[in-house]
């Protein structure tokens, strides 16, 4: 269990729910709401309306509200009292027919995230028969003949969050239960009291969007960071980039990887909405503006500047997005001794007046320190080549076919590093090359022994750790807002992003007809099972809504994924 941190004051955590959770109520004072901090807040809806859902025999039938495939359904909740030696408790029920477990084969994701400070949830699921990993009686309750599962962490998650995640397949139709308490300590409940959102659905995938781009990257560093103590208090950093402009928010992944900060969006003329509460609402002691004024305004830095006088607000800018993406390299070096980090001796050299190749890169930049440099299609920028020299690269992954960066730039760096020490992924289209870069960043493909838990170049095969393929994340290949922030979530916790179109899912992540890829292609999830056969995947994120990816696709990724997994 990660470590519980006191709550906000009692203001600034009543305007930050208030905002992020606004059909939730707080109350100054109530007697018996008080958190372990003494921080009161209003009981949910289901219990002021004098249902209670506090026993299994109150718990209330949510069959009818769960999201199928490609959808998703939340509702918000309070855990209104915890007093250091018992807590309020949450029950929901539903109901799994034989068609779900035997036709079907359904999975079902339950999740519980929490903007707010020292919320710890656990979610326990009880249900008929054996078919669970856990049997913890004592858990159940005296009596009671359930068999329990029992999660008190999810997997997309930094060092800050308190969420849990739950994915399951039952082994048998009936009635199930569902619990949602704070987590305990030898029976002493001690998360703490605050509001969370319960999602639950059918499939693997959970879609994390906005509004807009902008709205989505605070959606997705809501799920990643919880609230801390007080602004200007966590030593992390924030990088804030254009929303509507692509170079610099693609190079800036490893200064946010640096620091396992996020990665938001802003207009270039004005701080957009949300943005300076997300930062203080994290509780970042850091901000790196990427880019010139002529992207993100001084306006904008002095908006930032404004928020709190503990937050350093830094501009990394270059004359042009290549030299951009070389002085977010350097500056990403000098400043990570700070994090206790240290760069990596791995670069990536990616086309500088395209996104999509680079966008499969933002993963193992921010989780691996990598420095992503831009270069000209024909021969290698002067810039990208001198940050080569500073930063002692020894190894150098070229994104993309010979059709966006020549081979006369792959034989200009081989002749710096070594023949050996350059390797180009690309495939034939930018959905491809996503899964090949993927594959090869979580060591399912060469060079080197596949599955030995290293990965590099033919030079250096063991250069440094792969990312994990039991967990990945999904964001448009068409448009590059939503990847730029999934790309940094993904790298928080070490696992890839891959890319589909809106409204066509099949090729490279699960084709599963004839004549989805050409002769000899693979897509992901052959590439898993060859290393991994009996290893399920765990649940992933769909960053983007509707008008980024059609639900339509999402439906068939979770499905598809959701069949050939097994949890």
């Amino acid at each position: 269990m990660k470590r519980t941190r006191a709550a906000l004051a009692a203001a600034l955590a009543a305007a930050l729910v208030a905002a992020l959770f606004p059909g939730l109520a707080l109350a100054e004072d109530r007697d018996g709401a008080v958190g372990i901090a003494g921080i009161t807040y209003e009981v949910d809806e289901f219990d002021a309306a004098g249902m209670g859902d506090g026993t299994p025999a109150l718990a209330r039938d949510i069959t009818a509200y769960i999201a199928d495939h490609g959808g998703d359904w939340y509702e918000n909740h309070t855990l209104d009292l915890v007093n250091g030696t018992s807590g309020d408790s949450d029950w929901v029920k539903f109901t799994v027919t034989p068609d779900d477990v035997n036709l079907d084969q359904t999975t079902f994701l339950i999740r519980t995230q929490s903007t707010a400070a020292g919320v710890d949830t656990v979610i326990e699921l009880y249900g008929p028969g054996s078919g669970f990993a856990y049997t913890l009686g004592h858990l159940a309750g005296s009596g009671d003949p359930l068999a329990v599962e029992v999660n008190d962490e999810d997997i997309w998650r930094s060092a800050y969050t308190h969420d849990s995640a739950l994915l399951f397949r039952p082994a048998a139709p009936g009635v199930y239960y569902v619990r949602i308490r704070p987590w305990s300590n030898a029976g002493t409940y001690i998360g703490d009291a605050g509001p969370y959102r319960l999602h639950l659905k059918r499939g693997v995938f959970q879609r994390i969007a906005g509004a807009d781009r902008i709205q989505t990257a605070i959606a997705v560093s809501q799920l990643m960071f919880t609230a801390t103590d007080a602004p200007a208090t966590l030593n992390i950093s924030v990088v804030i980039a254009d929303a509507y402009n692509y170079p610099d928010a693609l190079t800036g992944s490893v200064l946010a990887g640096i620091s396992d900060g996020p990665l938001l969006l802003t207009s270039g003329s004005t701080l957009s909405a949300g943005v300076g509460q997300e930062i203080l609402r994290i509780g970042a002691n850091r901000v790196y503006v990427v880019g010139g004024s002529d992207v993100v305004s001084d306006g904008v830095f002095s908006q930032i500047q404004a928020l709190h006088p503990g937050i350093g607000v830094y501009r990394v800018a270059g004359d042009d997005r290549c030299m951009t993406a070389s002085e977010i390299a350097l500056q990403a070096r000098s400043d990570a001794p700070g994090y206790a980090e240290s760069m990596s001796n791995l670069a990536i050299i990616a086309y500088g007046w395209n996104f999509p190749d680079a966008l499969a890169a933002t993963a193992l930049s921010a989780a691996r320190n990598v420095p992503v440099l831009l270069t000209g299609a024909t021969t290698l920028n002067e810039d990208a080549e001198e940050a080569l020299f500073h930063l002692g690269t020894t190894d150098v992954v070229i994104v993309g076919g010979p059709d966006v960066v020549s081979s006369v730039v792959e034989d200009q760096l081989k002749a710096i590093l070594g023949s050996t020490h350059v390797l180009r992924i690309g495939g034939t289209d930018r959905y491809e090359t996503a899964k090949m870069f993927a594959s090869w960043a979580c060591d399912l493909t060469g060079p080197g022994s596949r599955g030995d838990n290293w990965i590099g170049t033919p030079g250096s095969p063991n250069l440094m750790a792969p990312l994990r393929a039991r967990y990945f994340g999904i964001a448009s290949g068409e448009d590059f807002p939503d990847a730029l922030s999934g790309g940094s979530a993904c790298g928080l916790i070490g696992s890839p992003i891959l890319l589909t179109r809106k409204a066509n899912p099949y090729g490279y992540i699960a084709a599963e007809h004839d004549g989805a890829l050409p002769p000899g292609h693979t897509d992901w999830v052959s590439d898993y099972h060859t290393i991994y056969p009996a290893t399920p995947f765990e649940h992933g994120l769909i960053f983007g809504g509707p008008a980024a990816i059609e639900t339509s696709t999402m439906a068939i990724l979770d499905n598809s994924v959701m069949l050939v997994s097994r949890p």
